[in-house]
Formats: C-alpha cells, structure tokens, sequence
C-alpha cells in the first residue's frame, strides 16, 4: 500500500437495503398539458419493463454512462400487486441520499415514455386526453409531491404487514354478509346505540336470542381450556395398578374388564330388547288369531242356525209335498158303557 487515503466521494454509512414502491395504479392520470388514461391492461403489459433501472432523488434525466454516480439504488423486482391493484416495484438502495429521502418521508414518482396511445374518451365520468396502451418505464424518483397521491416506499417489514391488511380485508369483503343482511345486532341494556363495544354488549343472534360480549368470550375460553386440557393431558401407564374389589389390578386389565362389562351390559340390552320385540310379536299374533277364532266362531254359529232354519223348511216342505202318499193313522174307538148296551140290545133284543 501507498499510504494514501481511499476516496470517500461515494462512500455510504450502511450496507444497501431492499425497499418496497407502490408508484402506480390503473385510471386516470393528470400531467402539465394533458390528462391520460392508462388502464389495468396497459399497465400490466409496462410492468416487466421496470426492471434494472435506476433510482434518483427528483427526476432526472437518464443516462447511462453518469448513472452509476448519480442513482441512488435500481429497482430489482417489478411485479402487479393483487392484493391492492398496484404497480410495485421492489428497490435496492445504496446510497446516503436516497436513505436520507426515504427517512423524510418522501414519496415515490415513475417515469415512463410510452409506444402505443389510444384515443380520447372518458373514464368514470373523467374526461382524458388520449390514452397509454404500452409503454417502457425509464426510471423511478423518489420525491416530495408525488402523481399519485398513495404512491409510497416502505419497507419489507411495512410491506408485509401491509400485504396481510389488504389480504384480510379482502377476505372479509368477500365473507362478510351483504349489506343489510347481518344475523346480529348490538345494543346496551337499554338498547341505546353501541358506540364502543366492551363485555356488557349484548347481541342479539338470529332468531332473538340475547347474550353478551362476556359470555360469548367466556364460552370460547372454557371450550379452549377444554381442548388444551385434553390435548396436553399426559398418558397413563398401562402397568400402573389401581385396587379394585379387594385387589390390585394394572389400568390395562380395568380397561378390558369395564369394556367387557360394557359389552355384556349392551348385549344384555340387545338380549331383552329382542325378547321383548318378539313377546310383543308374539302378543300380537296371539291376538289376531284369537280375533280370526272369534270371528270364524261367530260364523259357523251364524251358519248353524242358518242351516236349521234351512233344514226344518225342507222338511216341511217334504210333508206337504208328499201328504197323498202318507197313510192315515189308525183309528182310536172308545168303549163306552152306553156303546155297549146298544150292542147288547141289537144283539139279543130289548127286554120286556
């Protein structure tokens, strides 16, 4: 070594850091002498084109062979954000300058030259001029009044804690109810307006049921504990010996006994409840043959008497049918005293 000193011109205080630019988003934007339109598409199809070029502080015009000694970092990673709708670009800065800007707050402002315009229109009631269809960025600023209002630099920690903002809001847009068509309702004991909600907050659940901030709370962290309780809850050790009726037994055995009970016991319940199924079966079929017993009963006396009446007109019938072929009975004389004497007087005559 010469012993001279190295030359801190461009010398930094830190090692470079990697920032986050939001610096575009789709619509319309207003310029000195005009207003342009550049939409989703079109911004999109610039994206690819920001990569490697360089970071000022204010704009400035680009050239190459003095960009080394006048950027003060160059965009790495240039990609459309779908969680927000944005350009990003995602930065290498490495010199004083360029920290100190960030560290004001400022914001951050691209620059491109644009390959492809459309014609005048009108977008959301906003009048432009012509309108961007492609373009190639040149270079990105970092300055205090930037085009876009929202155009910020921020760092990786800020950025993903903003990706995780935008994330969840996306998500809820998309669970949450339609207007107007929330299940609950909050109100306070005398159902004045909530303005902060705390544990005497009640809310009123679909179908009208009422209950408050704190018990809602105080529900889940009861069935929280449960769950953590069960999931930390240490095993038992089989082998370890419990007394039962009189003796010492390991936990294994008490758990193949009381399943073995338990067993018994079900099949027990199985056992009666099919006997008593089939007793109640049985009942029934006793029953309906004790109906049909009945029943046939009932009609063979009905045919009985039937057939009696049936049988008695035959034969009565019969008798008057064949009454000429019935020989008359007999006669029955009587001997009276009287008949008698007659006879004797006609036999021998009357005496003087």
């Amino acid at each position: 070594m010469d012993g001279s000193l190295p030359n801190l011109e461009n010398a930094v205080s830190k090692k470079p850091e990697v920032f986050f630019a939001k610096h575009m988003q789709p619509g319309t934007c207003g310029y000195d002498s005009e207003t342009v339109l550049v939409d989703t598409e079109a911004m999109k199809a610039m994206i690819k084109t920001g990569v490697g070029i360089p970071i000022y502080v204010h704009h400035q015009n680009v050239d190459y062979s003095t960009m080394k000694e006048k950027a003060v970092g160059y965009v790495t990673e240039s990609f459309y954000n779908e969680a927000d709708g944005w350009a990003w670009f995602k930065c290498l800065m490495v010199d004083d300058e360029g920290f100190n800007a960030v560290a004001k707050g400022w914001h951050v402002s691209n620059a491109y030259v644009p390959t492809e315009w459309g014609p005048a229109g009108t977008k959301n009631n906003v009048p432009y001029d012509r309108e961007v269809l492609n373009g190639t960025f040149t270079h990105l600023a970092i300055v205090p009044d930037p085009r876009y209002e929202d155009a910020v630099i921020v760092s990786p920690s800020d950025f993903s804690a903003y990706q995780d903002l935008k994330k969840r809001e996306l998500h809820n847009s998309k669970t949450e109810p339609a207007k107007g068509t929330q299940m609950f309702k909050l109100f306070k004991n005398k159902k004045e307006e909530v303005t902060q909600i705390d544990g005497d907050t009640i809310v009123e659940l679909e179908g009208g049921k009422e209950v408050t901030v704190a018990e809602m709370l105080n529900a889940l962290t009861s069935a929280k504990k449960a769950d953590d309780e069960k999931t930390n809850a240490k095993p038992v050790d089989g082998d370890a010996l419990v007394e039962c009726n009189g003796e010492k037994i390991p936990v294994k055995e008490l758990v193949s006994r009381f399943e073995k009970l338990n067993a018994k016991s079900k099949k027990n319940e199985d056992d009666k409840k099919e006997e008593d199924d089939c007793k109640m079966n049985e009942d029934d079929e006793d029953k309906e043959k004790d109906e049909k017993k009945n029943k046939k009963n009932d009609g063979e006396e009905d045919e009985d008497e039937e057939g009696k009446e049936k049988k008695n007109d035959r034969n009565h019938f019969e008798e008057l049918r064949n009454a000429h072929l019935i020989e008359a009975a007999p006669s029955v004389i009587i001997d009276t005293p009287m008949a008698q004497v007659k006879r004797g007087q006609e036999r021998y005559g009357k005496q003087a």
